[in-house]
């Protein structure tokens, strides 16, 4: 397995990272009632799940601080519908599920559209995870065995993208994509031998398919972005179970390490932008959010960002912020805080 921290990778890292002061963050809090932010568009448009009223649950799109709520589809208006991601145009991918049953959808334009599964069988789930600027989305769903497969949506064709080994054979082992980039490079998670699961990446349809294996640190790993030049990011497991965990990255299918917050337990990175900016978690019980303002530096505190006014609500309530959720190409991040009850609320951080 290509899983070794090389020399090649270090020297690649050195040679991109960049030496400018971190930026300094401007914090705008989403207004909401419940909500689930999940992703941040090229303009600042932050993509996510809106239930108004306690109402049910909508794809909504946030352009300024207020939601915009898209519609569910006809005869599935109690559905609860989720956006998971927001492309370049303004699309959104995501899932409705209705009647016990996950079914993936695109919003293009705000108008609702059912995505093909691999197979018509009753019971069948499915979730579009991610759209590039192509309309191509990624995701997964039911094959004819009943299994979760990573699939890809191109020009309205469900392709089934396979998954490794595993125990019982690649159609009865599970995968997920996760994202894609503008050339079509899809990167996920396979489960794998030894009742594991791997990251994955695809770069040319099923027959791609390339185990990026875990790392030097542990048996698991998983895939969550990747940007324009290929730069996969995710975490991998610290031993032989799912946690502890910590970041990593993939160059050319090439593991090399993401540094971790000093003492922090667990924590990942979540997204990548084109100019190589991560952020991330730190999930341990001394939650904070993360940015690496280039793959190769050490990570900051997001909470220490931000400009004089902090993250504050119209009576001045301040805010931690708990996670880094996605970037966008302007390098904006769209961050969370977790607070009592498990209410989140959303944050929009505008570099100054």
């Amino acid at each position: 397995m290509r899983t070794a921290l090389t020399t090649l990778a270090l020297a690649a890292i050195a040679t991109t990272s960049l030496a400018a002061e971190p930026a300094t963050y401007r914090c705008e809090r989403l207004l909401q009632a419940w909500t689930n932010a999940a992703d941040i568009g090229r303009d600042g448009a932050v993509a996510g799940t809106y239930r108004p009223d306690h109402d049910t649950w909508h794809a909504a799109v946030w352009r300024g601080r207020r939601a915009e709520m898209l519609p569910n589809p006809t005869g599935m208006e109690s559905g609860t519908a989720v956006a998971f991601a927001i492309n370049r145009q303004g699309d959104l991918a995501g899932s409705l599920t209705y009647l016990g049953h996950e079914l993936p959808f695109v919003w293009i334009q705000g108008v609702p559209t059912a995505l093909p599964q691999l197979t018509d069988a009753f019971g069948a789930n499915g979730r579009a995870n991610d759209l590039n600027a192509r309309g191509q989305a990624v995701g997964f769903s039911t094959n004819a065995l009943g299994v979760e497969h990573a699939v890809a949506w191109k020009n309205g064709q469900a392709i089934d993208l396979g998954a490794l080994a595993g125990v019982h054979g690649p159609h009865k082992t599970a995968s997920r994509a996760h994202a894609i980039n503008a050339s079509g490079t899809i990167v996920g998670r396979s489960d794998a031998p030894l009742n594991t699961w791997h990251a994955v990446q695809w770069t040319g349809g099923r027959s791609s398919l390339v185990d990026l294996g875990a790392s030097a640190y542990g048996a698991y790993s998983e895939a969550l972005a990747v940007n324009r030049d290929g730069v996969v990011v995710g975490f991998s497991s610290l031993g032989e179970w799912t946690s502890p965990y910590r970041p990593i990255g993939w160059i050319d299918g090439i593991a090399f390490d993401l540094q971790a917050p000093a003492g922090a337990a667990e924590a990942r990175a979540t997204d990548i932008n084109d100019a190589g900016t991560v952020v991330g978690s730190i999930d341990s019980q001394d939650k904070g959010a993360l940015v690496w303002p280039h793959y190769g530096d050490v990570p900051i505190d997001l909470n220490t960002r931000l400009d004089a006014d902090g993250c504050r609500d119209a009576a001045g309530h301040s805010y931690r912020l708990t996670h880094g959720i996605a970037i966008n190409e302007r390098g904006q991040i769209l961050a969370g805080s977790f607070v009592l009850y498990d209410h989140f609320e959303a944050f929009r951080l505008t570099p100054r």
